[in-house]
């Protein structure tokens, strides 16, 4: 079945992806340590000092902020495509609107055609943490409101109504897994839903 083959590229894409964009953060992340290492060698007037070491602090949320946007982004792009396969597969006609789907729209039609992405509950609940930061980001510039500080409450990140959320060291890192292994799974799951269909219908 060509479907399942394609299956395995788009988990392949978004794994050199996310390959790509960890070794991106990897570098960012020692460009910043040298930056703010270089500022605290020199023997500067403390106004300077501390402005230059905010400015490179503020720069590095800013590049934490836009990975962890970017990480998403690629995981809804694989969840597409693996569910335009998936439809396409079972011979449905809704695939031409996937792409106006968001999350909860396309986890609902994975459901219906036998793949329940959101098992295991831990890991759903790690992407749906991860969304709340991603949309905190795009939405309010990284201040979250009442809302999204109490759905963050169980995270390690300290959110404040109304203050910027600064991401700890790793976060990216950790999350960067969590999705690759999410993705693991449902291109796996994918597969084995579009296998049992076949032995059915033959």
């Amino acid at each position: 079945m060509i479907e399942m083959h394609v299956i395995d590229l788009l988990l392949k894409r978004a794994q050199v992806n996310f390959f790509k964009l960890g070794n991106f953060y990897d570098e960012g992340e020692m460009h910043f340590n040298d930056g703010l290492n270089s500022v605290e060698d020199r023997n500067k007037l403390e106004e300077e000092y501390f402005n230059h070491r905010n400015y490179l602090e503020e720069l590095r949320e800013l590049k934490r902020d836009l990975f962890i946007v970017g990480l998403f982004a690629e995981f809804e792009l694989f969840l597409r495509g693996t569910l335009l396969v998936l439809l396409h597969f079972s011979g449905s006609e809704k695939w031409g609107s996937i792409w106006e789907k968001h999350l909860g729209g396309m986890k609902e039609e994975f459901r219906r055609n036998g793949v329940p992405i959101t098992k295991p509950d831990c890991d759903w609940q790690a992407i749906m943490r991860l969304k709340e930061v991603r949309n905190c980001i795009i939405h309010s510039g990284g201040r979250p409101n009442e809302k999204t500080v109490k759905l963050l409450a169980s995270s390690n990140l300290t959110a404040e109504k109304g203050v910027r959320i600064k991401l700890p060291d790793g976060y990216f890192l950790e999350n960067s897994d969590l999705v690759e292994r999410v993705c693991k799974r449902i291109a796996k799951d994918c597969q084995a839903a579009m296998k049992e269909e076949y032995t059915q219908a033959t």
